[in-house]
């Protein structure tokens, strides 16, 4: 439901709210919700907070390594900011 939330946010453009919600919800989930947290990413991304949306999807990826579309996310917030080797 909440993941769910944050997209419906996401989809009228209100990031701010999309980026508070998720957090609340990861905050509730010790911040170990992959889905979350590329929502989370996509919202900053959207938002123009770049660096904050890879850090994002980084730890998304961490969570759920296999999945394509949080690496790729992850990959495009890296290219934005000029990294190829992942957030130091």
């Amino acid at each position: 439901m909440w993941l769910e939330l944050a997209k419906v946010y996401v989809g009228l453009r209100r990031y701010e709210v999309a980026i508070q919600s998720a957090y609340d919800r990861l905050i509730e989930r010790g911040g170990k919700d992959a889905g979350l947290l590329n929502q989370l990413g996509i919202a900053y991304f959207l938002k123009g907070d770049v660096r904050q949306a890879a850090y994002s999807f980084q730890q998304a990826t961490e969570l759920a390594p296999e999945d394509k579309k949080m690496r790729g996310n992850l990959e495009k917030a890296l290219a934005a900011l000029g990294k190829g080797e992942g957030l130091k």
